[in-house]
């Protein structure tokens, strides 16, 4: 009996061996996989949350509250800049946090409720969309419920990505946390997509309007409070060092500014702010849009459960492939070898024209299946990069400033996401609505006229197809440039990783000249003027 139950155990052990190998997780299996689900297991509420928000949350302002896409989308504006005034403070606050549960764990754990709470709220009004005279107080609502829902996601957002930089502190250790947040991106996304989309059809026959109003919360009550219980697991299940007794820099405004004015000293933040900008600009053009080209251009709209289910699943799919190309290749070929496939499914918008019926309704129907397909592939390739080497940033940070600065850094990187997915929700909107897309279920309209007034043929159609396949083309093709200026590989960030190690522990780091020189590349600085070097 003895002997069968080592043979199991041996067979169990060399399998898990054979896992570890093929995924290349470096340590013991356990001792690593335990705290990268700890720590990803927010992702999943917090996945959850965003794909429904993103799927119906602008529809829900339009179609069935009666926004205009120009008004909607400017109150997305509006708190993104609410985003850009309070997220500094966040960063600041959480870099000086003093707790037994670690400086970022804190902020996690107390903004899990109220981050599932404001969610629900936003998807009702509590009858003022109904009643006469009330538009004013409607805005009002939705303005405010977005401001707290931004603050509270604000504040989960920095702390927990602002998290990975020490939990994982090795290059490809970090590619495998990235990559476990991506397996519980998918485990939100997913479900949340399949449930979104049984609950209003397979295939969507009827119109979002007033009728759906209950619908709509019932979903929203059901996704944030589901979504409560992964974000609280993971701030009580990570281990994090006690701030409790860290000592930080005089607090004064003088300081305050200062810390931010640092961060971009650092060349290879800058590269990388660069590349996500411009990455963001294209596809929020395409994500906003979206819906409205389905409807109004592809004549389509019944397909959109299928094309989100389809959206999941290749999102699943991809993240092994994104996974093994930058085991193999590095994290920025990754998004070199999948970003083709934008472009192809940003042109694949122009070949799309609205088709009555018969064969050419089901080319329709391909096109838009392999437009998916194609877009997630480009999109989460260059996602999957941009993720795993923000925490990079922090390191060439700790060696310009000698100090580790994770939530400071993290408050800019929230800051890009937020304020330009704020700002371009806003001009695609205010786009979308001269183009008079949505016009007949516009009860508050931004302005009156009409892209037709000036040219016939600015069309809804023209709008779309300007918003959804052309500037995203532009965008992106800036966004690839940028992407080939960012240099940074595995041997240089352990070349960074050694000079720091050496002057914490030494008080002086050593480095030949051709080092020094690629150091100065990768961060912008003289030798010099940075800690390591002084």
């Amino acid at each position: 009996m003895h002997r069968q139950d080592d043979r199991v155990g041996g067979m169990t052990v060399a399998i898990g061996e054979r896992i570890k190998k093929l995924v290349g997780i470096e340590g013991d299996a356990k001792e690593t996989l335990v705290p990268m689900v700890n720590y990803a297991s927010k992702n999943i509420g917090d996945a959850a949350a965003s794909q429904f928000i993103g799927d119906f949350y602008f529809l829900f302002l339009t179609k069935i509250e009666g926004l205009s896409t120009g008004l909607a989308t400017v109150m997305s504006f509006l708190r993104s800049i609410w985003d850009a005034v309070i997220d500094p403070f966040i960063g600041f606050a959480v870099d000086r946090t003093r707790s037994r549960l670690g400086k970022h764990r804190f902020w996690v754990i107390l903004v899990a409720v109220p981050c599932g709470v404001t969610l629900a709220l936003r998807f009702t009004s509590f009858g003022l969309s109904g009643r006469e005279g009330t538009a004013g107080r409607l805005v009002a609502y939705h303005l405010c419920i977005g401001l707290a829902y931004a603050l509270f996601q604000s504040i989960l957002d920095i702390s927990h990505s602002s998290m990975l930089p020490t939990l994982a502190p090795g290059y490809f250790q970090r590619t495998q946390y990235t990559s476990m947040q991506y397996i519980m991106n998918s485990v939100g996304m997913g479900p949340a997509q399949i449930f979104g989309s049984l609950m209003i059809g397979l295939r969507v026959t009827r119109v979002f309007d007033a009728s759906m109003r209950p619908l709509m919360l019932k979903m929203a009550l059901i996704i944030g409070l589901a979504g409560i219980v992964p974000i609280l697991y993971s701030g009580l299940a990570t281990k994090e060092r006690s701030s409790k007794n860290d000592v930080f820099p005089p607090l004064n405004i003088k300081a305050f500014f200062h810390e931010f004015s640092l961060v971009f000293k650092n060349r290879a933040f800058r590269q990388y702010f660069s590349m996500t900008f411009l990455y963001l600009f294209g596809s929020s053009f395409f994500g906003v849009s979206k819906p409205f080209f389905l409807d109004e251009v592809a004549r389509r709209w019944d397909l959109k459960s299928q094309l989100d289910i389809w959206r999941g699943i290749a999102e699943m799919l991809m993240f092994p492939v994104n996974y093994g190309l930058t085991k193999k290749f590095g994290k920025q070929k990754c998004a070199l070898l999948t970003l083709p496939m934008l472009f192809v499914s940003f042109l694949l918008g122009f070949a799309i024209k609205p088709q009555a019926a018969g064969s050419k309704l089901l080319s329709v129907a391909v096109m838009l299946f392999v437009r998916e397909i194609t877009y997630i592939i480009g999109y989460s390739g260059y996602g999957f990069m941009i993720s795993n080497i923000y925490p990079d940033i922090t390191d060439v940070d700790e060696m310009i400033t000698g100090r580790r600065r994770e939530a400071t850094i993290s408050t800019f990187n929230s800051f890009i996401k937020t304020m330009t997915g704020g700002f371009m929700a806003s001009v695609v909107g205010v786009l979308l609505e001269w183009f008079g897309v949505a016009q007949e279920s516009t009860k508050v309209p931004l302005f009156g006229a009409r892209a037709k007034n000036l040219y016939g043929g600015f069309t809804p159609s023209f709008g779309l197809k300007l918003s959804n396949a052309f500037l995203p083309i532009v965008f992106l093709g800036l966004a690839l440039v940028s992407l080939r200026k960012y240099k940074m590989t595995r041997e240089d960030h352990e070349l960074i990783s050694r000079v720091i190690a050496q002057k914490h522990e030494a008080g002086a780091a050593e480095a030949t000249e051709e080092e020094r020189a690629k150091l100065e590349e990768i961060a912008g600085k003289p030798w010099s003027e940075m800690w390591v070097g002084c």
